[in-house]
């Protein structure tokens, strides 16, 4: 599949940018506005030197106070001028969110997301014309209504998924938690005495509390035959990373944006050799090509 274009031109200035000794209070707040998983971390002469996802703020047990050095994780980037083929490839092994965007001295131009590759594989007609039961992630990893926030931060961070479907005793779906759910209730609200939630005073009341108090519902998902198209345009409306698969309210599995764009590499992989087959066929003759 011939994809001309360089991830530069899809790319977009970053909305924010840490600096290694910023404390996470000073960003946490601005990521939630902003709807961002990841920040670059930059140098003074604005060269990367990491980055900083909800993830590892999690993993790392971090507070409002932590400084960004602590918690940021080695950096990963695309050098500019890098082909849109060979970007979804590296999206698709790092399974990241967003990647930075640098020239050869490694300093910071600009940053491409999820998002941004998956609204040009719609527009272009890249998108892989399957179902979603063909490109879903299943056995699906899920959670009972009445079980904690703990567990449900813990099945995350274990299994490397952001959110996870929600069902009641008859295994039905009700409702969808996540990662960011997660993360900003107990970074940013923690704290805070919210009406209807004045009885969570602390860290650990919030991570006991039961996940029905705080899923998203009623729950985005798609059944088994939707198309990856419609897919995709549902993941981009709602501006969430991914949904449920379900039939008769059950979950079948989950799938995401980076599911989509790994049927597209897989879809590469398949089609180059089925080239060089034909190619070595019939040689050089130009009227059988």
């Amino acid at each position: 599949m011939s994809v001309t274009i360089k991830i530069d031109e899809l790319a977009k200035e970053p909305p924010l940018v840490a600096k290694p000794m910023m404390r996470l209070g000073e960003l946490l707040g601005k990521m939630r506005e902003l709807r961002l998983w990841l920040l670059p971390v930059v140098d003074d002469k604005r060269r990367l030197i990491g980055v900083v996802s909800y993830r590892t703020i999690l993993m790392k047990g971090a507070g409002r106070d932590t400084k960004v050095l602590t918690v940021m994780e080695p950096p990963f980037s695309l050098q500019s001028g890098t082909g849109f083929n060979e970007a979804v490839a590296k999206f698709v092994a790092w399974k990241a969110r967003a990647v930075p965007i640098v020239d050869e001295k490694r300093r910071l131009l600009a940053i491409v997301s999820r998002e941004d590759v998956l609204e040009f594989m719609l527009k272009e007609g890249l998108v892989p014309n399957l179902r979603a039961e063909e490109a879903m992630s299943s056995p699906p990893v899920t959670i009972y209504e009445d079980e904690s926030i703990a567990r449900a931060r813990w099945l995350m961070l274990r299994s490397g998924i952001s959110r996870l479907p929600v069902v009641n005793d008859e295994d039905k779906l009700v409702g969808v938690i996540s990662l960011r759910d997660i993360v900003e209730r107990l970074y940013n609200i923690k704290l805070t005495r919210r009406r209807g939630f004045e009885w969570i005073q602390s860290e650990e009341e919030f991570l006991a509390a039961p996940v029905r108090e705080f899923m998203s519902t009623p729950p985005i998902y798609a059944v088994r035959n939707t198309t990856l198209n419609e897919v995709v345009k549902t993941l981009l409306e709602y501006r969430i990373s991914g949904m449920p698969i379900t039939e008769s309210e059950r979950v079948l599995g989950v799938i995401s944006g980076l599911d989509v764009m790994r049927k597209y590499v897989e879809s590469l992989v398949e089609v180059q050799p089925l080239e060089a087959n034909v190619s070595d066929a019939i040689g050089g003759d130009p009227f059988l090509k």
